[in-house]
């Protein structure tokens, strides 16, 4: 029973395994089948995805293509415009120059000087943006192939493609009927402008207009300028200068109204006449091409008739209606932007305005009243100036006509700084009398019979437009002709001053020319120079050279420092250098003598930092040095300061590098400080002259025309002096 029933479970064992087995077996196969057709499907998907991708792709890049197609074609469409535009300003220009060519065949060409020839190429040949441009001429004149904006008046003023010959002069004063009187007798008006006798200027001016140089006219051509100094050549320079400005002025302004055909008989008579490039100015103002005006404004919108009612004060009437509120109501309009009577007068007046303010007369009747009593005031700006640098002009007026040059010089640094502010005006008083004269003018002209109480009204609206006129647009371009010829005024005077300066220092004279320590038959002439550039930190730099500015020997000492043995090494180090300086002596004594010259030897201190301290240190290391046997009664030594003003930018030059190249920066300063003192003018010709040190302010001047008035001092001395060929770079 027991094996019977063992046997029994084995095999309902075996058969329960049998049947899970199969089961498993069944089940395994529906699995495998689904899980097939699963992957099936995400393959599916996936192939999907990657088509769908594909065709965002394509189409992105085919939306790409068709916005760059379409940028290109705009691209190629603007330019194709700006060529069309450019080719048919062009053709306009090119059809102005063939009817001035024309117009102009015959005239004879004339001979100009070279300085002419200069002027015209600067000024009349060359082309501008704007007409406005060619207000200041000061301002560098830009080429450019159109004006800019593509306006058409500009192509007036902007000689395009036009030759700078003297023939353009020759246009003009074909035009102008005859020689302006500047140009007839120019060495009369410099004469004039700077206060010399004609006949000494005519000489000058003559020698200058044939391209001689300053120096060469005062050395060699005295007997022609009557002995002038070359201050007085300097003058004359500067006045022959401004001559020729005024005249290329007047010749492009002149061809300006022609091409315009605004150049009247009353226009030719008054630009012939013209003395001054104010009076040339206000000639022109009318004419400029201009953005648009509160009267241009005035006019489009049919206010002109208003604006000659006022000027006549009504036409006179003695109609009890000629009010002019009653004669404003004929214009309002508004579509046209006047919706009211109020506001046709406000327009009117601002027509009126402009035409006093454009009036020649006018302008020259303000300069003449106004000018005598304008004032030149400085403010301190709220919360400037902090430091106080410039406390002295925070309150400051003064007439304009008393305002010394270092004192605008100081206010416009300060100005530049956003510290101060610059105003110039006139008093109430005066401004006031400017506008009674300019109504009495326009009565007298409106009303020649007498006044009638009817323009009374009129006559304050007259008065409301001049008032405006003076304030918004007589007064501002008064300021600034005043400012610039402050400006000019004050910059001629720092030129002067800064020649004088830097002549002074030039000319210093060299070692060998000192009544004691030059060459005299009673001694015997240096050894050496020894070059001091003091400091504290980074020590001393000391250069030794010869009598004819070899470099010998270099060395750093420290004889402010702290540390003690630094201190005795300076002092060590300095006997050294000296002794050095005295070798040479033998070479050069006097020998079969029973009383040889004493060996000599001077250093040269630079003023700069830690110099008394480096001079008491040196005076003390001297005395010691000739105590000892062997400098007593064998030795001079002897010290000078020398300016080191430059030294830092010479020792970072090319040249400085081209001489000395084995030397660091730091230790050229110490060479040129040396040879500052065996010859000044052979060192400080190699420096810039505005880094000199020459005078005050002369970093806010023009600073070309500063380069070039140093410049020519620096020629005048080294033509004066000489060059040695022995010494010479």
């Amino acid at each position: 029973m027991d094996t019977t029933s063992q046997n029994y479970k084995e095999s309902s064992s075996a058969l329960g395994g049998r049947g899970r087995g199969s089961k498993r077996g069944r089940g395994g196969r529906g699995d495998t089948a689904s899980t097939a057709v699963a992957k099936q499907l995400q393959q599916e998907q996936r192939e999907l995805a990657k088509a769908e991708k594909a065709i965002a792709k394509a189409a992105a890049a085919q939306a790409k293509a068709q916005a760059k197609a379409k940028a290109k074609a705009a691209k190629e469409a603007n330019a194709a415009t700006k060529a069309a535009a450019k080719a048919a300003a062009k053709a306009t220009a090119k059809a102005a120059r063939a009817s001035a060519k024309t117009a102009f065949k015959g005239s004879p060409k004339r001979k100009v000087t070279s300085r002419k020839k200069v002027a015209a190429a600067s000024v009349i040949g060359c082309q501008t943006s704007k007409a406005s441009d060619v207000a200041e001429p000061r301002t560098k004149l830009a080429r450019r192939t159109e004006p800019k904006g593509g306006n058409e008046d500009d192509w007036d003023l902007a000689e395009a493609d036009e030759p700078c010959e003297g023939a353009t002069a020759a246009r003009a004063e074909e035009l102008l009927g005859g020689r302006s009187s500047i140009a007839a007798n120019k060495a009369a008006w410099v004469a004039g402008l700077v206060g010399l006798e004609v006949s000494r200027v005519a000489g000058a001016v003559r020698l200058f207009e044939e391209g001689n140089t300053l120096p060469f006219i005062a050395r060699y051509r005295k007997e022609k300028t009557g002995s002038m100094n070359e201050e007085d050549l300097r003058r004359v320079e500067r006045g022959l200068e401004r001559a020729d400005a005024l005249e290329t002025r007047r010749v492009r302004v002149a061809l300006a109204l022609h091409r315009r055909e605004a150049l009247t008989d009353e226009i030719r008579d008054a630009l012939l006449h013209a003395s001054a490039l104010e009076e040339v100015e206000d000639i022109w103002t009318p004419f400029k091409v201009k953005r648009q005006t509160r009267g241009q404004v005035a006019r489009e919108r049919g206010l002109a008739p208003l604006a000659k009612l006022i000027e006549k004060l009504g036409s006179t009437r003695n109609d009890s209606n000629n009010e002019p509120l009653l004669a404003a109501e004929a214009f309002v309009n508004a579509t046209k932007g006047v919706p009211g009577a109020a506001e046709a007068l406000a327009g009117a007046r601002d027509i009126l305005a402009e035409q006093r303010a454009h009036n020649a007369d006018v302008k020259r009747h303000a300069r003449e009243v106004l000018q005598r009593q304008a004032l030149f005031s400085v403010r301190r700006k709220a919360g400037a100036d902090q430091e106080e640098q410039y406390r002295t002009y925070w309150q400051f007026d003064a007439p304009l006509s008393q305002v010394k040059p270092y004192q605008f010089l100081a206010a416009q640094r300060g100005e530049a700084a956003k510290s101060l502010t610059i105003s110039l005006g006139a008093p109430q008083g005066v401004t006031s009398s400017f506008i009674d004269d300019l109504v009495a003018w326009t009565r007298a002209a409106a009303t020649p019979q007498g006044r009638h109480r009817s323009c009374e009204k009129w006559e304050q609206e007259l008065r409301t437009a001049l008032l405006d006129a003076l304030k918004r647009l007589i007064l501002p371009s008064l300021e600034r002709e005043w400012r610039r010829n402050l400006r000019d005024r004050s910059e001629d005077d720092s030129f002067d001053t800064y020649r004088r300066n830097l002549r002074a220092k030039l000319l210093t004279p060299p070692l060998r020319m000192h009544p004691e320590w030059g060459e005299t038959p009673a001694a015997s002439p240096v050894m050496a120079v020894l070059g001091i550039d003091p400091a504290y930190r980074t020590g001393c730099k000391c250069a030794l050279i010869s009598p004819t500015g070899e470099l010998r020997t270099t060395d750093t000492l420290f004889p402010h420092s702290r540390t003690p043995g630094e201190a005795s090494a300076a002092g060590i180090g300095l006997q050294k250098l000296i002794s050095m300086g005295l070798t040479t002596q033998s070479d050069t004594a006097v020998t079969g003598s029973c009383n040889p010259p004493r060996a000599r030897v001077i250093c040269s201190i630079g003023n700069g930092t830690a110099s008394r301290e480096t001079e008491a240190w040196l005076w003390e290391e001297i005395r010691k040095f000739l105590d000892e046997p062997a400098g007593q009664g064998t030795a001079d030594i002897g010290y000078s300061i020398v300016d080191e003003a430059g030294a830092s930018v010479y020792s970072a030059s090319p040249l400085a590098a081209k001489e000395l190249p084995q030397l660091d920066v730091s230790m050229r300063g110490a060479v040129s400080i040396a040879r500052r003192l065996l010859d000044p003018l052979s060192e400080l010709v190699k420096i810039d002259a505005q880094s000199i040190g020459v005078g005050l302010y002369q970093h806010d001047v023009d600073q070309k025309r500063l380069a070039r008035e140093l410049k020519g001092c620096t020629d005048f001395c080294v033509s004066g002096v000489g060059v040695n060929i022995n010494t010479a770079d």
